[in-house]
């Protein structure tokens, strides 16, 4: 046979087994990675996606925690995936930001090794304050701070977190500038909120709300665009004479880069029926969060407007990687 007819055959018989197996995907179960320990807001919401998706595509879904480096572990393993969709990605915002904050190469680029699959969710950052502070009002605390900069401070619970940048933003707008406090996650650094340890602390609101609902804090605003129903009457940083700070947690799932287009439609069309089904939005309700569906071509948008505003606040704010 003549080697170019042989090589030619090959290669349409390969492209015919590429089409056919995209054709029926999935035909086996499908791996979620969360580049964070389990319990957390990412996680917690990675867990209702993989239930659905599980539902609607009658493939198993699971999720597999690989937590280290603010997310950079994880997101490394699936950069390095074969692009076939058994491999999705489940993070927030911090995975935008990490290039912009890590001073170590993460050794892939968060943009362009990935592919936008389905936005999800978002969620606003709380203000809060500990009870003791006898503080109500976000004018207090800023006037408070001012008078004793030395005797206050700001938890932040992850080096480039939608909490922590929000907190960038509040201390840039405000003229606050006491010092950071940088905790390894969530719940140490509510824990020395509660008991007075830290003077403030912007979470999101799934943190948030069981301490503000119990009394132990006191919210005095809310970074995002409109009050939460969870929080009504809570101000926006807007209401209050700080436009801008606005900086949602939002939820996402990704790829590898270069996944087929009837791959990425498949799981697109399986997703959007997870987030637009009314159990998915009770159970987001109940964590604070708010659904927002959006696709692939209008997640990439999303993320690339996003990048770019926090490009401009590392550049205002000076943060220097760490």
């Amino acid at each position: 046979m003549d080697r170019r007819l042989f090589l030619a055959g090959a290669g349409a018989l390969a492209a015919s087994t590429r089409a056919g197996a995209q054709a029926t995907f999935p035909s086996r179960g499908i791996t979620m990675t969360v580049p964070h320990a389990p319990g957390g807001p990412v996680d917690s919401v990675a867990r209702l996606v993989a239930q659905g998706l599980e539902r609607e595509l009658r493939q198993s879904v699971v999720v597999e925690n690989r937590a280290g480096a603010s997310g950079v572990v994880g997101a490394g393993y699936i950069a390095k995936q074969p692009p076939d969709g058994y491999s999705l990605y489940f993070n927030a915002s911090i995975h935008i930001v990490n290039p912009l904050t890590r001073k170590e190469p993460a050794g892939f680029d968060a943009i362009k090794d990935f592919t936008p699959i389905f936005k999800v969710a978002r969620g606003p950052v709380v203000f809060s304050v500990p009870t003791s502070l006898g503080i109500n009002t976000l004018a207090e605390f800023i006037a408070k701070a001012k008078a004793n900069p030395d005797k206050m401070n700001f938890a932040v619970s992850g080096f480039g977190s939608a909490g922590h940048m929000s907190t960038e933003l509040f201390r840039l707008r405000s003229g606050v500038k006491l010092p950071l406090v940088l905790y390894r996650g969530g719940g140490p650094a509510v824990n020395d909120l509660v008991a007075g340890h830290v003077s403030a602390f912007l979470d999101p609101i799934l943190s948030a709300l069981p301490q503000i609902r119990g009394g132990r804090v006191k919210a005095l605003a809310i970074g995002a665009k409109t009050r939460s129903p969870h929080l009504p009457d809570v101000p926006t940083f807007a209401e209050l004479g700080f436009p801008g700070i606005d900086l949602d947690t939002w939820y996402g799932v990704w790829g590898p880069a270069g996944m087929p287009a009837p791959v990425i439609a498949t799981l697109e069309d399986g997703i959007r029926k997870v987030a637009n089904s009314d159990a998915f939005k009770g159970r987001l309700g109940d964590l604070g969060f708010e659904p927002e569906a959006l696709n692939s071509a209008e997640f990439s948008r999303f993320i690339d407007t996003e990048y770019a505003r926090y490009v401009a606040l590392v550049k205002e704010a000076g943060i220097e990687p760490q």
